[in-house]
């Protein structure tokens, strides 16, 4: 049977309506993963500087990562806060979603924002290698132009990448 039995018009079949012999189409293929805007008391937001053996090496983005089989998004991101930077996360909220190609393979990064529970003393997993307290609009700024070209170079994946982080980026520090 087609993809889409919409487009033959001798078939009245109506997908939505459950058409038993309409298969519909392949889902896409995807993982999820979280990045996570913590913040402190003046409104600051966690970033880390990511180790020499992870992706996107020597960059400062958010604590996060990528969602075990059977766990839901909110305990991954939160999961993922905390083994990264030693610190609890209070409750969170989804700010953005955005496509992201990363370790050879497609995700969908879905960002959380969340306030840091009980001060702001890091103590880094061995993926990072320093950390920093910004302004969103300071982390927004590192995903401008010329930033991207800088780091992107001439690779489109890169520059996709850097650029819907960023959007992501500004979003947040619009006020999302």
């Amino acid at each position: 049977m087609g993809d889409d039995l919409r487009a033959d018009p001798g078939h009245n079949a109506d997908p939505l309506a459950g058409d038993p012999d309409w298969d519909g189409p392949a889902p896409p293929v995807f993982a999820i993963a979280t990045a996570v805007y913590g913040s402190d008391a003046e409104g600051r937001i966690l970033t880390l500087r990511r180790g020499s053996k992870s992706a996107m090496a020597g960059m400062y983005y958010l604590p996060g990562g990528i969602m075990d089989e059977g766990e839901e998004p909110y305990g991954a991101a939160a999961r993922e806060f905390t083994e990264e930077t030693g610190l609890q996360i209070g409750p969170l909220r989804v700010v953005g979603a955005c496509p992201i190609w990363l370790y050879g393979q497609d995700y969908m990064q879905l960002s959380f924002a969340g306030e840091v529970l009980g001060g702001s003393e890091v103590t880094l997993s061995h993926e990072h290698d320093d950390y920093r307290w910004v302004s969103p609009t300071e982390f927004a700024a590192g995903f401008g132009p010329e930033q991207v070209t800088a780091i992107a170079g001439d690779d489109a994946r890169v520059r996709r990448l850097l650029e819907s982080l960023g959007e992501d980026a500004r979003r947040y520090a619009g006020g999302a």
